[in-house]
């Protein structure tokens, strides 16, 4: 028998690391608290976490006011010339101390817009603690021969690159990079997009400016960085999101990368001169992929029909497509249909070129299709172009041939064209649990029997067409309706009354958590009703309680609610 006195450790401090590294394996890089918890346990917990801790540090869900100090901790591994550059531009270069771990060869994956930001914080963190900055001062002779010649696009007699603190962002930035493309061992994940957050934080025009311009170089840079043939060989997921020319960075990143599996491409432009180049460079790089399983293309000028074609190099592997505001033609819609795996299809605002764009879909089969969406633009510049495309019987014809298997649909679309369409999915697609409906109505009674149909839905997404819709007693009570019996989540764009909404969910018992309409004016009377109705639910259901969020312009209201269970 053990003594009294004697101390045995839990077995999980005692584990062998290889078995460690199996369990933090499997914790998101996300679960920050969890991975920095585990590093504390003890010396082998602590080697076998923090790789996993600082795979993804620059993870858009990590950004913080404190993001800016991780940035000293990457500057360590920097060589002192790079640091000096900090001295002349009233930044106090930080304390050097020997590094625990080599943490850039951990890296994983790569936001480039968290980088950029972490640094620019932390170079207006580091610039506000010297409160007194001579305003009389001017960049000195080493910083001027750091500056490197860059023009706006649209006026190159005004410099992008006008001060010394941007030469320190941009130098910071660069060498980086080139730091972690050297010691990282594989990146997985590459990401260079915008969405807003150096505005948030407090950026001018002219700073958001730098930011686009820095990263147009630092992707035309990447491959050519040492180790970057290395490391980039073993990237899987690749998302361009950019108002800027591309070409030539996917040209180099297609000589590289092999193994993507997931292409996101948004928003992209070019240079006249430049539009098949661009063209061919990214179908090249569709061509040259293994296992390519998800593919997204959105907001792009460019021509489709080669970019199509390369897809169907990828048809034994393609699971995920979605397109969005593009040109297409009848051509590339054939290649697409070439990618019988498909589990999931969006084609959500396209601009046809011709009046049979859409008859090779509907004259094929996805036997694996789960996820089917069609938006057409309710704008009147595209309208006609999208909808010639696709006549009403080419559109049931889709539905009737992929409807068995489908849980999720999205359709947005004029109803009063395709006025059978709703009765189609009703009788096609007897599995759906996920349905959004949207676009204008001349009556919802095709709408209504659906919803009456035995479907389990778990959401239900209804949304408006060109102009509000006014719901009063459109729909019939909620109780009667038999697709919403099981609903978790539902939102309609349509304006209801307070009196309306009473009566649409009096004796309504789906498990709904979640709860979205618009109202127009004074919204007191509505709290009253999903107060009313959250009573009635309470015991029901084992609610604990319920909240609610109002977003008002001054006339139109749009109320989300949320119920919490037991």
């Amino acid at each position: 028998m053990a003594s009294s006195s004697s101390y045995d450790p839990p077995i999980t401090r005692r584990l062998p690391p290889e078995v460690l590294g199996h369990i933090f394996a499997h914790v998101s890089p996300n679960e920050l608290s969890t991975l920095s918890s585990a590093a504390l346990v003890n010396r082998d917990w602590c080697k076998n976490s923090v790789p996993y801790l600082w795979s993804a540090p620059f993870s858009s869900v990590f950004i913080s006011e404190n993001l800016y100090k991780i940035i000293p901790i990457y500057l360590s591994f920097l060589g002192p010339e790079t640091r000096s550059i900090l001295i002349p531009n009233e930044i106090t270069p930080p304390v050097i101390l020997q590094a625990t771990f080599d943490y850039p060869s951990m890296l994983e994956e790569l936001n480039f817009e968290t980088l950029y930001l972490a640094v620019y914080m932390w170079s207006k963190h580091e610039r506000r603690q010297k409160s007194v900055i001579n305003p009389m001062y001017r960049s000195p002779p080493s910083l001027e021969t750091l500056q490197i010649t860059a023009f706006d696009s649209e006026n190159e007699e005004d410099p992008i690159i006008s001060n010394s603190m941007d030469v320190v962002i941009y130098h910071l930035v660069t060498e980086i990079c080139k730091l972690l493309m050297c010691r990282s061992h594989k990146i997985q994940n590459l990401f260079f997009k915008r969405s807003g957050k150096l505005r948030a934080v407090g950026a001018n025009a002219d700073e958001t400016q730098l930011f686009a311009w820095i990263a147009v170089k630092i992707l035309d840079d990447i491959p050519k960085y040492p180790g970057a043939t290395y490391c980039l060989r073993h990237l899987r997921k690749l998302i361009v999101v950019a108002s800027y020319w591309i070409g030539k960075p996917l040209l180099k990143l297609s000589s590289i990368c092999h193994d993507i599996v997931t292409l996101e491409i948004d928003d992209i432009t070019y240079r006249a001169e430049e539009s098949q180049s661009t063209t061919n460079e990214l179908a090249a790089l569709i061509q040259n992929q293994r296992n390519l399983q998800n593919f997204y293309f959105r907001y792009s000028p460019l021509k489709t029909t080669p970019i199509f074609a390369a897809l169907e190099t990828q048809a034994h592997s393609l699971i995920n497509i979605e397109i969005d505001d593009i040109d297409i033609d009848m051509k590339s819609m054939e290649s697409l249909t070439r990618c019988k795996n498909l589990e999931t299809l969006k084609l959500i605002r396209l601009k046809c070129r011709g009046k049979e764009t859409f008859k090779p879909l509907a004259h094929s089969r996805f036997p694996k299709l789960k996820n089917f969406g069609i938006k057409l633009t309710k704008w009147s510049y595209l309208a006609d172009r999208c909808n010639e495309g696709l006549s009403i019987e080419d559109f049931n014809s889709i539905i009737k041939n992929n409807g068995k298997n489908l849980q999720e649909i999205r359709l947005e679309v004029n109803f009063k064209k395709y006025s059978t369409t709703l009765g189609i999915v009703g009788e096609y697609c007897p599995n759906l649990v996920d349905v959004t409906v949207g676009g204008d109505f001349d009556k919802v009674d095709d709408l209504v029997s659906l919803l009456k149909r035995p479907l389990r839905l778990h959401k239900l997404t209804i949304r408006g067409g060109a102009s509000s819709f006014n719901g009063d007693g459109v729909l019939p009570p909620f109780k009667e309706l038999n697709a919403m019996a099981n609903l978790r989540q539902f939102s309609i764009d349509w304006m209801i009354s307070a009196t309306s909404m009473a009566t649409l969910l009096e004796n309504w018992d789906a498990p709904i958590i979640h709860l979205m309409f618009h109202c127009e004016g004074d919204t007191d009377s509505h709290a009253k009703i999903i107060q009313a109705y959250f009573n009635d639910q309470k015991n029901k259901r084992m609610l604990k309680d319920v909240s609610f969020a109002v977003a008002s312009d001054g006339r139109d209201s749009l109320i989300g609610v949320g119920f919490i269970e037991g």
